[in-house]
Order: structure tokens, then C-alpha cells, then sequence
């Protein structure tokens, strides 16, 4: 018997043969994803080029770049994971127990997931874990904050306005154990204190350091800052930690009208009236540890760009820069 000379092939009926049928294509094989940790004292990047930070998930082989040093990083199995320890240029990869699991919240806090039966610890102190997969550990943020370098805990860089603190997590479990230092981002805790030096005139801040005229300052600016999660603030005279901070500018913002526009004759602009705005800014220079008034002043905003027909609300100027603010604490002696 003569088979038909397609690739399509069925053969029924005949004893001792298989039935072929159509051959439906295979799915290719879903490669491993595995977890790495910065666990070293300097930025690191993946193959995309955007720093590993925490942690960052991958799969295959990839490149890793610390600006001096360039390797492969494979992930061979599902769900190792494993962390980057040493210096610029000498970077080591170390193993992790595939159970070991933990991260920093935004909230100053930081989570923990271990396998039933394991010892943690979080900066050195034991955690009871719950009974559900994921156990939250509470840290004194604030403390923290007050305590620390800021040069450990604020990187105000090209990356942006950043406030982490690290935090030590150890976990046991028989004859496996992992240890790593992950940052928890305390920007409920950093708020706080802010407003604390924001209201310094009525409730001085106990923790503020003895006025000095040419202290370390805080600057509560009058811009907005609705792309970040703190208010406009600045840190000026080199503070080594926020309870060096000895005095605190307060900006209020004054707004005056420079001028109203004519009526518009855009269909769009309903008839209305619209008025030029300038934002000023009322200072005050305070004492933070007592509130008492140092000085005060009006800086004049930016002024407001011209009448447009096309304009349908309020055309405003910039406030007063916080580097405004800075350049007139330093004329008070």
C-alpha cells in the first residue's frame, strides 16, 4: 500500500500501526525566574540597565554591571535566589535558601516569609512569625531617622529625594541560613517629622538642636510637590544628622492679583474673566528647638506669563525657589 506523500498522514485500521494525526506545535519551555538581592555597598545594574536596588526578578542569563566589573548571572532552577555581596569591581555571588523571603515597605516597616519552623531575626532581634504566610515587622522609624547619618539614610541625587534605612534579617532554618540588609523606605515617619518643624512656632520640637543663627536648617519651601511623596522641604548648612537641625524656614503662600485680562473671545472660554496671579512667599526664619521668631521677610514670586485669549483659568507665577529662601537665611547674622 502506498502512503500518500503529504506530511499529513493518517493510518486507521491497520493492526500492529499508530494513528498519526496532525502534529500540533509545542509551546516553547517557560525558562526558570529567579531572584537576586544588592547586598553590596554600591549601585548595581542588570542587563536593562535600571539598578537592582531590593530585588529584582530574572530569568536566563544576564549581565551584570557595577561600572567596573561586568559577568553573567544564570538562573538554572526555579526560585533560587541569591544575593550580590562586595566592592566596586569585586563582586561575588552567594546563595540564598530558596524559602528565604523579606522586603522593606514604603511605611518603615518590613516583611518577612520563612519556611514553618525557622528562627528570624530582624536587626538582630527575634520575630515570632505569624500564621499567616507573611509576617510585618515593625521598626522604630522615627528613631532611626533621628539617630542616623543622614548620609546613610538620604540620597537626594539624580535619582531623586530617596530616605531608606537598612535593616539586618537573618533567617535559620536546620542547617540553612541566609542573611542580607535590605532598606525600608520611612516616608510616613520623614513626614512626620517635618510637619513637627513646620509647627515648631506653636509646639517647639524637642529634638531640634540649640538655636544657632548659623546652624544647620530645614527650608518648608511654598512649590508643590505632588510627584513625590513628601512635602517641598530642603535640608541647607550640611547637617550630619536631622537633630542638628537648629533652624527652620517656614514659607506661606501670598497670592496677588497683577492683572485681569480681557474678556476672552474663545468659544471655549464661557465669557470668563481670567487674572494674572504672582505667588509670593511670607517667611519666617524660626528657632525650631524654642519657635521663637528669628526674622522674617516677603519674597517676591515669578512673575506670571502674559494675558492669552485662549487662557480659561488663572495664569500664575512660580513661587519663591527654596535656593531663594537659602541665599536669605544666610544674609541673617
Amino acid at each position: 500500500m502506498r502512503l500518500p506523500s503529504s506530511w499529513f498522514l493518517v493510518v486507521l485500521q491497520l493492526p500492529g500501526l499508530v494513528a498519526l494525526a496532525d502534529p500540533k506545535p509545542m509551546a516553547p519551555p517557560v525558562p526558570p525566574s529567579c531572584r537576586v538581592l544588592n547586598d553590596s555597598d554600591h549601585a548595581v545594574k542588570l542587563y536593562d540597565g535600571i539598578e537592582i536596588g531590593s530585588w529584582r526578578m530574572f530569568s536566563g542569563t544576564q549581565k551584570i554591571n557595577d561600572g567596573k566589573q561586568t559577568f553573567d548571572l544564570t538562573c538554572d532552577a526555579q526560585d533560587h535566589v541569591m544575593k550580590l555581596v562586595g566592592t566596586q569591581g569585586a563582586l561575588s555571588v552567594e546563595p540564598l535558601p530558596m524559602w528565604f523571603r523579606t522586603a522593606g515597605n514604603w511605611d518603615g516597616t518590613v516583611w518577612v516569609a520563612a519556611k514553618k519552623g525557622a528562627k528570624v531575626e530582624v536587626d538582630g532581634k527575634p520575630v515570632k512569625l505569624a500564621k499567616t504566610e507573611i509576617t510585618n515587622v515593625p521598626l522604630d522609624a522615627r528613631a532611626r531617622l533621628l539617630g542616623s547619618d543622614l548620609a546613610t539614610i538620604h540620597d537626594q541625587s539624580s535619582r531623586g529625594d530617596r530616605w531608606s534605612i537598612p535593616v539586618d534579617v537573618a533567617m535559620t532554618a536546620g542547617t540553612e541560613t541566609g542573611t542580607v540588609t535590605i532598606r525600608t523606605e520611612p516616608y510616613r515617619a520623614v513626614n512626620q517629622l517635618l510637619r513637627e518643624l513646620g509647627a515648631a512656632e506653636t509646639k517647639p520640637v524637642a529634638w531640634a538642636a540649640p538655636p544657632d543663627k548659623a546652624g544647620p536648617a530645614a527650608i518648608l519651601g511654598c512649590e508643590s510637590s505632588r510627584a513625590t511623596q513628601l512635602p517641598s522641604y530642603d535640608l541647607v548648612r550640611s547637617p550630619a544628622k536631622l537633630i542638628d537641625l537648629s533652624l527652620v524656614a517656614v514659607c506661606h503662600r501670598k497670592v496677588v492679583t497683577v492683572e485681569k485680562c480681557p474678556p476672552s473671545t474663545d468659544e471655549f472660554a464661557h465669557g470668563e474673566q481670567v487674572e494674572r496671579k504672582r505667588i509670593d512667599g511670607a517667611i519666617k526664619l524660626l528657632e525650631a528647638k524654642t519657635g521663637k521668631i528669628v526674622a522674617t521677610t516677603t519674597l517676591t514670586g515669578s512673575d506670571p506669563a502674559a494675558c492669552r485669549d485662549s487662557a480659561m483659568k488663572a495664569i500664575v507665577g512660580d513661587p519663591p525657589t527654596k535656593r531663594e529662601i537659602a541665599l536669605w537665611i544666610d544674609t541673617i547674622q
